[in-house]
């Protein structure tokens, strides 16, 4: 439990901030690259995990692969470490996805004095990912490293997953996201100045640390003050045009649960539209402010004619504008990834405007292609379906956000491979559906559609 101790006398106040007990808090992560696991050698060694289906919160997880060949059996191969567990935890919570291996995972945990206890977090009969407490030793200070014992039976080799390392002085699990209480979020345009003041909590009472708390202006972050006991955030934003603009607030807890919020704020008074330099974009159409924010941010492509720019707002996206629309939004720095080969039969066709960004989102495994007669095409010029879309954009986010179930009519036709991402985009009001309750997943996204989606991303 956090607050404030108040001392009054003489008319004069006093507060001390004050924690009773001892909260959760995240040991590791790994979403830094110095995390505190060596790189191992051939026979057991650790990397980061950067595929979006593979991480439970976050943007990466740890890989830990590792082979018996050659070993006789019942030996044990360790992977040093050095975590550090400040305030002497009674418990160690991890997310670990396993290999069905049947092999035996453990850790070894160090005390103050230096003595090291081997202690099991599960065995491997499982896949996917499974929580883990591990009940740790009275005065334990660092783990010392993660151990793989080949039980009876087990696989020579394999590979598992993890994420999410907290440490607690209590039986720990959260799976709630922090709580968000905006109470202001008003464009001034006298100003020149977005207020936005909103208050970021936990359900278990854990402290909300700066660094877990972001704000950002159409994409860009911004400072603010934050106050950790109370989970006060505060800031003036600049507003320097009558242009739509988007503030976001996001936080993350101690277990990796996210959640955001976001408004659209604009100087321009209400139900007056944006101005716009596309000619084929009504003044009243549904999606005109959406495809204002973002040919303001530069996202958009348009085809001039006449001396007159056109957007084409109902028609459907191609697969190489999307590429280009994707990557500008998340302003991927194109030139780390122009030696990125790409591995697509048709990748000839793919124009020259849009193959840098097809490159760079391959290599971020955003796009992957698709299969037909056993090869992989790119299909640039080809339409893309809502299901795919919502695919792509959810392998943009990090993960840990709560998921929705869809309610739509029309769910049961969502494929597999779409349902996640489609559940998380609903949740974070992303996407909406139609008006009659479908989401039409294999429909193909317009122009317009794709706008809308994009923009609700900043």
């Amino acid at each position: 439990m956090t607050g404030y101790l108040v001392a009054l006398r003489g008319g004069n106040t006093v507060s001390v901030p004050v924690t009773v007990g001892q909260l959760p808090q995240t040991a590791e992560n790994f979403e830094e690259a110095d995390g505190c696991f060596s790189e191992g050698d051939d026979k057991i060694s650790f990397a980061y995990e950067t595929e979006v289906e593979n991480v439970r919160y976050g943007r990466r997880a740890g890989r830990l692969a590792y082979d018996f060949t050659g070993l006789p059996a019942g030996q044990t191969l360790t992977l040093p470490a050095d975590l550090p567990l400040s305030g002497s935890p009674a418990y160690l919570n991890l997310w670990v996805s396993g290999d069905e291996s049947g092999n035996i995972l453990s850790v070894k945990v160090e005390g103050a004095s230096g003595s090291v206890t081997d202690l099991t977090v599960q065995t491997l009969d499982f896949t996917g990912y499974r929580y883990a407490q591990v009940l740790l030793p009275a005065g334990a200070a660092r783990v010392a490293g993660v151990s793989v014992l080949r039980a009876g039976g087990g696989a020579l080799s394999g590979a598992i997953l993890t994420d999410q390392w907290v440490t607690s002085h209590h039986r720990y699990e959260d799976n709630l996201p922090p709580k968000m209480t905006v109470e202001k979020a008003d464009a001034a345009s006298e100003s020149g100045q977005i207020l936005f003041e909103a208050v970021v909590t936990d359900d278990t009472g854990a402290v909300l640390r700066r660094g877990d708390v972001t704000l950002r202006l159409d994409g860009a972050l911004q400072s603010f003050t934050y106050d950790e006991l109370t989970g006060r955030v505060a800031a003036r934003l600049p507003l320097e045009d009558d242009y739509p603009h988007r503030v976001t607030l996001e936080a993350a807890d101690p277990a990796g649960n996210r959640d955001r919020r976001s408004f659209d704020l604009s100087a321009l008074p209400e139900g007056l539209p944006p101005n716009l330099r596309f000619a084929d974009v009504e003044l009243t159409h549904w999606a005109r402010r959406d495809i204002a924010f973002l040919d303001n941010r530069g996202v958009l492509t348009a085809e001039e004619r006449g001396g007159r720019f056109y957007y084409a707002p109902g028609q459907a996206l191609t697969r190489a504008d999307m590429a280009v629309y994707i990557a500008r939004m998340l302003g991927v720095e194109l030139g780390r990834y122009d030696g990125v080969t790409l591995p697509f039969t048709d990748t000839d066709e793919i124009a020259a405007e849009a193959l840098r960004e097809v490159r760079a989102l391959y290599a971020l495994g955003v796009v992957r292609g698709k299969t037909q007669d056993g090869r992989l095409f790119y299909d640039p010029a080809a339409s893309i379906s809502r299901a795919e879309f919502c695919t792509i954009i959810g392998r943009t986010l990090a993960r840990g956000y709560v998921k929705m179930p869809s309610v739509f009519g029309d769910k049961d036709q969502i494929p597999a491979y779409a349902k996640e991402h489609i559940d998380t985009l609903l949740s974070l009001g992303v996407i909406a559906g139609y008006p009659d309750n479908t989401v039409r997943p294999a429909g193909d996204i317009t122009r317009a559609e794709a706008a809308k989606v994009l923009s609700r991303l900043y």
